[in-house]
């Protein structure tokens, strides 16, 4: 790619903006990062203060964009579309078939999986086909007396009433959004491997204010589900204890004791596991709601987000799920989002011009013109020595130096 691509994850806890390029095996070369504390203008994936986040946004954006890594202005960026309402439903439609499966049974299908309300549907997965109950990847042209169709709505409550200030916001930054993204299916780009999604695992993304949990099996997206429960709310059960300024760092170092008597747990770290078992139990129910249980039990759960950094909840999740739970291979998990996202856009973010450099003064010194007196003409070349003289001129004149 040239150039190189932009995003921007608005957190709960943060806004993190990020630019990179991509090489031809589409590898991240991080170039500039850029956060700043939301401070209450999120919440939950939905901007509650327009005019603190469009403050907010124009300050990250434009140290993102002014840092000396980037030759070139930003011209757009990808967004992460996240929120507590985001979930997924299967959809599945059946339509007997006289004589052989044609191109506008299968288009009339595909309008059926998108009939939807508008203001909900995000996205829809590819619809897969299935002929007399029995899977078809090209079903036009074949014979059967019964189609199926299946696929997955992802759908978002809230998005159309936060799209639009997410777009001004942008435009008050003379910056337009490239394309809106799903974000937990952009971390699960940069948090899974091809053969952890074909063989079948469920990706446990811990935020500050909202956990997602998404299923893959046979390469696909099987099923996705918000759980409004995070980090934050371990921080705020430590608050309510009224005895530490900094419940954040007193999260971070004590974490969950296992396997301790009673007596050797402090009322803080009873406080933690107690949230953190809560947490547990919702993602563990979820997994089992989505009926994936028994197709993931090889590979299991894989964790990232900020929140799942909370020592020992990796060994909790074990104790509560009686699946293999690993962290995914990244150096900092609560990048993990816009990572993804830098890793789903496609299009290139930056100007075709160069950023405006201001020219540089530079301080010029008095010239002082200085005219030379010519020199006198040469005395005339003296005749050609002979004897000795002549040999000695010669040596000197082509021997080596």
């Amino acid at each position: 790619m040239e150039g190189y691509v932009a995003a921007i994850d608005l957190g709960t806890s943060k806004m993190l903006a990020m630019a990179a390029k991509k090489d031809h095996l589409n590898k991240l070369e991080i170039l500039a990062t850029e956060s700043l504390p939301t401070e209450g203008c999120v919440a939950r994936g939905r901007i509650v203060d327009v005019n603190e986040a469009t403050g907010k946004v124009h300050s990250v954006v434009s140290a993102l964009s002014s840092q000396s890594a980037l030759t070139h202005e930003l011209k757009n960026i990808y967004i992460g579309i996240g929120g507590q309402s985001l979930h997924s439903e299967a959809y599945s439609c059946k339509k007997e078939v006289d004589g052989s499966v044609t191109k506008d049974l299968l288009i009339s299908l595909e309008d059926e999986c998108e009939c939807w309300e508008k203001s909900e549907l995000l996205e829809i997965t590819k619809p897969e086909y299935y002929l007399d109950g029995i899977f078809s990847s090209h079903p036009e042209g074949k014979t059967c007396k019964e189609i199926e169709v299946k696929c997955l709505r992802l759908l978002e409550r809230q998005f159309d009433e936060d799209r639009d200030p997410i777009e001004k916001i942008l435009d008050d930054n003379s910056i337009a959004v490239a394309k809106f993204l799903i974000s937990p299916l952009a971390t699960a780009e940069i948090a899974l491997t091809r053969l952890q999604k074909k063989e079948g695992c469920a990706l446990v993304e811990i935020g500050a204010a909202l956990t997602y949990v998404s299923i893959y099996k046979d390469s696909k997206l099987k099923f996705l589900v918000t759980i409004p429960l995070g980090g934050d709310a371990i921080t705020a059960d430590i608050s309510a204890l009224d005895d530490f300024s900094d419940a954040e760092a007193v999260k971070k170092n004590n974490g969950i004791l296992l396997n301790e008597s009673e007596a050797a747990e402090t009322t803080v770290n009873k406080v933690i596991k107690a949230r953190a078992v809560e947490i547990c139990a919702n993602i563990v129910h979820q997994i089992k709601h989505s009926g994936y249980e028994s197709e993931i039990k090889d590979i299991g759960i894989v964790l990232t987000g900020g929140g799942a950094q909370l020592k020992n909840f990796d060994k909790l999740l074990i104790q509560e799920s009686g699946l293999p739970v690993q962290f995914a291979p990244l150096n900092d998990h609560s990048q993990a989002c816009v990572q993804g996202l830098l890793l789903s856009g496609k299009d290139n973010c930056a100007k075709d011009t160069p950023k405006y450099e201001p020219p540089v003064e530079v301080e010029v010194e008095e010239v002082v013109e200085v005219v030379e007196t010519p020199a006198p003409p040469a005395p005339p070349k003296p005749s050609k020595p002979s004897g000795k003289r002549w040999k000695f001129l010669m040596k000197g004149l082509f021997d080596d130096v």
